[in-house]
């Protein structure tokens, strides 16, 4: 039972890294179109 528990959390543990990793991906992506952005309006 305690096995089971140790599973779940570090699967749960696993979904956070991935949202994390996600979130962050995001942001790479948003600034990346920010960037462009900047630099179209600025030629």
């Amino acid at each position: 039972m305690q096995l089971k528990e140790n599973r779940s959390g570090s699967l749960f543990a696993c979904q956070e890294i991935q949202e994390q990793r996600f979130q962050l991906y995001l942001k790479m992506v948003m600034l990346k179109a920010q960037i462009k952005d900047y630099i179209w309006y600025n030629i």
